[in-house]
């Protein structure tokens, strides 16, 4: 009966059924309970629907303000993804680091980029988050090169232009920090699979001095990125830029003529040749 009583507090904090919850509570019912899955206890649910009443309630009851779900996730990081600055008052004054993070290397600083909440990020930048602090990941991960990305790759990449504009004119966000593979956030903007807002921030990353030439995974440049989205106007951009060269190639030998001739883009091959590319790069006809 009391194994079920854990589960019925989760599904009550999940459906915001306060007094069922402090029933529970007083019944018996364990605060800290995880579940298998995610580890999820009741305290992580009801930061995550950004439940102050609740999470306040459980608290009182002895709910632990620092346990961690299956994946390193502690009830402060989660009140970044929902983007409650007064729950992450709260967590900092019950014993949370400002910079702590889960076990693949996300601060509550990056989530907040991550999902785009203006108001947690500058709160954690006052409180002192770290905002060139490289994603730390497992050993595995990073054989692999992977982790080593920045809350200002993350906001590129997630395509929110607002979190952008604060990090590189506020907070002094590092435009040529790179990942473990080498790629700034220029190409994690290229990367996105969102195309609504990645001109902007290409803007806004070439505005405030991103290197055009850096290679990302299978050396690709971001030129070469912007023939592959078909994408005329961020070549155009790209091509505006003074040290840009135009003829570099990928891992497979292709430069971006060649793989605009090879993807049919007639107007940006144009556009390419104007600029000067070379046509000794391959079988173009």
């Amino acid at each position: 009966a009391a194994v079920e009583d854990n589960h019925l507090l989760i599904k009550a904090v999940q459906n915001e059924d306060v007094d069922l919850v402090q029933q529970l509570l007083e019944g018996g019912a364990n605060v800290n309970f995880q579940e298998e899955e995610g580890g999820w206890t009741p305290l992580h649910n009801a930061v995550q629907m950004s439940r102050e009443d609740i999470v306040e309630l459980l608290l009182r009851h002895g709910a632990d303000p620092v346990l961690r779900k299956k994946n390193g996730a502690t009830p402060f990081l989660l009140a970044a993804i929902a983007g409650s600055v007064k729950l992450l008052k709260l967590f900092l004054s019950k014993g949370a680091d400002v910079n702590e993070c889960d076990f693949y290397g996300f601060t509550a600083f990056m989530e907040a980029a991550v999902y785009g909440k203006v108001k947690a990020l500058k709160f954690l930048y006052k409180r002192g988050a770290n905002v060139n602090l490289r994603r730390k990941t497992k050993e595995d991960q990073e054989r692999l090169r992977k982790g080593g990305a920045t809350a200002l790759m993350d906001a590129a990449e997630k395509g929110h232009v607002e979190v952008l504009k604060i990090l590189l004119d506020e907070m002094g966000a590092d435009v040529n920090a790179c990942d473990n593979m080498g790629r700034n956030a220029l190409i994690h903007a290229l990367l996105s699979s969102d195309d609504s807002d990645v001109e902007a921030i290409t803007h806004l990353l070439l505005d405030h001095g991103a290197d055009v030439n850096v290679r990302g995974e299978r050396g690709k440049t971001p030129l070469i990125l912007a023939v592959e989205k078909k994408h005329l106007g961020l070549v155009q951009r790209l091509l505006e830029q003074e040290h840009i060269e135009i003829n570099d190639t990928d891992s497979d030998g292709k430069t971006a003529l060649l793989l605009a001739v090879e993807l049919k883009l007639k107007k940006i091959a144009e556009l390419l040749c104007k600029r000067g590319a070379s046509t000794d790069c391959g079988d173009l006809v």
